[in-house]
């Protein structure tokens, strides 16, 4: 596995091979993407003893937005956290009680110029699905679902449906009312 961090940590990076998760229906989508990202950034290393007494981690970034989009690597390895809730403008909990031996880095990104927001209610969704139309020209981007309260989700699936949507099975969320944020490199 290969990570590139450029000197101002606004792009990253991540080449190789990772591990599958259990319980996660993952169906063309790039998690990490080989070319430079045109996005605002913030990434720090954190090992166990920066966990507070719930193995949670808060994260102080510089980013003036609270829509934002978070990923987690452990050893370069990326990882999906128990939550991510995000607390405020600049702030974030990252609930890491399924790794509390992690030693790795958290990755924030933000782009006025190259991230969608949409909020969702469950009206919105068709066959239990959400199709997002993003309008970005590319198949090439990072979805993150967030509920009502700020929570991180993690979709039942999410698929490209063409160069400017993308399709997000929310089986498990029938009666959640959230936000999509969409982040494109494009």
């Amino acid at each position: 596995m290969t990570n590139v961090i450029s000197s101002d940590a606004s792009v990253v990076i991540t080449s190789g091979t990772g591990t599958t998760q259990p319980d996660l229906s993952v169906t063309n989508y790039v998690i990490g993407y080989a070319e430079p990202l045109a996005v605002t950034g913030y990434s720090t290393n954190f090992t166990p003893t920066d966990f507070d007494a719930s193995t949670n981690l808060v994260v102080t970034h510089s980013l003036s937005e609270q829509d934002v989009v978070i990923q987690v690597y452990d050893n370069d390895v990326w990882i999906i956290p128990d939550t991510i809730t995000l607390t405020g403008t600049g702030t974030a909990t990252v609930s890491l009680v399924s790794f509390p031996t992690a030693t790795g880095t958290v990755v924030v990104a933000s782009s006025a110029a190259s991230t969608y927001v949409d909020p969702f209610v469950p009206a919105d969704l068709v066959a239990s699905n959400l199709t997002v139309q993003h309008n970005f020209g590319a198949k090439e981007v990072i979805v993150q679902v967030y509920d009502e309260s700020d929570n991180y989700m993690i979709p039942d699936s999410i698929t490209w449906a063409g160069v400017n949507s993308v399709t997000i099975g929310m089986q498990s969320y029938l009666t959640t009312t959230g936000t999509v944020v969409i982040v494109s490199g494009n």
